[in-house]
């Protein structure tokens, strides 16, 4: 564990736009940079990063921080996971004291060093087979691509791997465990991987959890694909397979491409698809999406061009969908029946054109559907409707499910209000949101959202009354924004004829403008609405001096005493004398003179 000394240190030593910048397109705006945020799909920018604070903050999920909470989620990995991959990758020396998890991850440390083992053991059985390299040369693959993507082979030997790691010192349980050997009724000890081409399955840190094999030879009683089983380093249900370097890939395309193959993914990956993964040798799940969500919002599905293929696409699909995916199908009207393929005979100029030709979900589902129908006749159409029921029902975007029903609408000729009752008698719109009861929020999102207020007030106040700047010049804003906002527009003393001379964005101008209306509307008397703001920012740095007064106690009870008594004083000039006492109570010193 790192100590708070230690983490400041690193905090002051990173650059935060230079950590973010490489997530994020940042445009400098006066002394902060903005850019869209990462946490969801958005138009306009409203993440902002602040150097001078050394924090950034989203305003679209509300999410915000220093250097390592951004490290942090936006990798999804933990606080101390983010510390060290920081630190190592920016060059920082950091201290630290023991963990009390270090033997769990020596455990973890000791299986990745096996399966890195096992993995060089594979590529050298490769390059000393005939057979093994004919096939790969056969896929297209060259030697160079064999070193750059570790594809190995596995013997026909019985144990041959067993053997070797057994030599190596490694233990019989934990090769079990890993599922690289079996034993068999009578005891006796197996190579779970015979006579495949083998692929090792990559996480996101670049460590190989596990491996997939491809039988090369015509055997109808063995799969055409095995994988490892799921042990403590792998569980192929929460992996993707060509999901490497932290998602950077996808993320700088802003799209995944969904395969579903190994060779399918290498071959795309060749000719400079990188974005492309694949599930592992199962449908898609829940944890997989959720996972490929984390770097993108977008997919296009290109599973094989066969029935199989068309079925998966329809079950990945309504998954995607349910997690507000914007998905879109390959479709190859050929009888070439896979990625690999289409690539190796098609080339990589073709590829591109059909993805960039791949269709909406929705619309090739109606296609898919409406095939050999009448769609003259009306039973017809509700068999359509009937099985665009699965699409609908996980669909939770309001204003995405009534453009669909236009489509339908218009390409089956039937009213709008006719095809939202059939999905009602279907079952459909009748989830209501469940909104958050008041008390699940948590008080710092309370505290955030009164402090916004308070922080629009006071802009507001000063543009109706800009002589009043000077009460608040040493206040200290926590939204970035108004903050922002609030040091521009001293530059010009408030006044809206001088916008001019400072640099504003159209979104900042907006925000000054509405802020200004709305002090002409809503400031009848400037003086109760001064003695408000000025009596809010007042509560608000009572509160947080009592939070960091807990330890004084003589300091704290005086605290709590101006606290009772501004809730009894009206007059503006006696609340103007207790914050002065206030002020000096935040003195170091000033505790002891009223006790002593």
């Amino acid at each position: 564990m790192y100590n708070d000394k230690e983490v400041q240190k690193l905090l002051d030593k990173l650059d935060i736009v230079q950590v973010i910048s490489e997530y994020v397109t940042l445009k400098k705006t006066g002394a902060n940079y903005k850019g869209l945020s990462p946490f969801r799909e958005e138009r306009t920018p409203s993440f902002v990063v602040s150097p001078v604070k050394n924090i950034f903050k989203d305003f679209s999920t509300g999410i915000g921080g220093n250097s390592i909470t951004f490290y942090m989620k936006i990798n999804n990995i933990s606080f101390v996971e983010a510390i060290e991959e920081l630190s190592r990758k920016y060059n920082i020396t950091m201290s630290k004291v023991v963990r009390k998890n270090d033997e769990n991850k020596s455990e973890y440390n000791k299986y990745y060093e096996i399966l890195s083992k096992v993995e060089k053991y594979y590529v050298d059985n490769l390059i000393n087979n005939k057979e093994a390299t004919t096939y790969i040369e056969n896929r297209g693959f060259t030697e160079e691509d064999v070193k750059k993507y570790n594809i190995g082979f596995s013997s026909n030997q019985w144990d041959d791997l067993y053997n070797f790691l057994t030599k190596e010192g490694y233990e019989e349980k934990e090769l079990i465990e890993l599922g690289l050997i079996k034993k068999n009724e009578n005891g006796n000890i197996f190579d779970v991987f015979r006579n495949r081409i083998m692929f090792p399955i990559v996480n996101s840190y670049s460590k190989t959890i596990g491996f997939g094999g491809r039988i090369i030879e015509n055997n109808e009683n063995a799969p055409k694909y095995l994988n490892s089983p799921d042990s403590l380093v792998f569980n192929k249900g929460k992996e993707l397979f060509g999901l490497t370097n932290r998602g950077q890939d996808i993320k700088k395309k802003g799209f995944a491409i969904l395969m579903e193959g190994y060779l399918d993914v290498l071959t795309s990956h060749k000719y400079g698809f990188n974005s492309a993964v694949a599930s592992l040798g199962t449908s898609l799940t829940e944890d997989q999406v959720i996972l490929l969500k984390k770097y993108t919002n977008n997919v296009v599905i290109a599973y094989d061009n066969d029935e199989a293929g068309k079925n998966a696409i329809l079950k990945a699909m309504y998954i995607f969908k349910k997690h507000d995916f914007n998905v879109k199908c390959l479709v190859v009207n050929d009888t070439i029946k896979d990625p690999d393929e289409y690539l190796r005979k098609r080339g990589k100029k073709e590829f591109t054109k059909i993805l960039k030709t791949s269709i909406e979900a929705f619309d090739y589902l109606y296609t898919e559907f409406s095939k050999d129908v009448d769609l003259k006749n009306h039973t017809a159409k509700m068999a359509v409707l009937f099985k665009l029921k699965d699409f609908f029902s996980v669909l939770s975007n309001r204003i995405e499910i009534d453009i669909y029903i236009n489509k339908l609408s218009q390409e089956l000729s039937i009213e709008k209000d006719e095809i939202r009752r059939e999905f009602e008698t279907l079952g459909l719109y009748k989830r209501t949101k469940i909104k958050k009861k008041p008390e699940t929020l948590s008080i710092e999102t309370k505290r955030k959202s009164k402090y916004d207020i308070l922080e629009e007030s006071t802009l507001r106040l000063i543009l109706k009354a800009p002589n009043k700047l000077n009460k608040f010049q040493e206040k200290k804003f926590e939204n970035i924004i108004y903050m922002d906002l609030f040091e521009k527009l001293g530059k010009i003393n408030f006044d809206i004829d001088k916008l001019k001379e400072q640099e504003f964005e159209e979104e900042e101008e907006k925000i000054i403008f509405n802020l200004s209306s709305e002090a002409d509307a809503k400031i009848d008397n400037i003086e109760n609405y001064f003695k408000d703001t000025f009596v809010g920012w007042f509560k608000r740095e009572l509160i947080f001096s009592k939070g960091e007064s807990r330890e004084n106690q003589q300091k704290y009870l005086k605290l709590r005493d101006i606290e009772e008594e501004l809730k009894v004083i009206h007059i503006m000039n006696e609340i103007e004398k207790l914050y002065e006492e206030f002020k000096l109570l935040k003195e170091s010193d000033y505790v002891w003179k009223i006790i002593n």
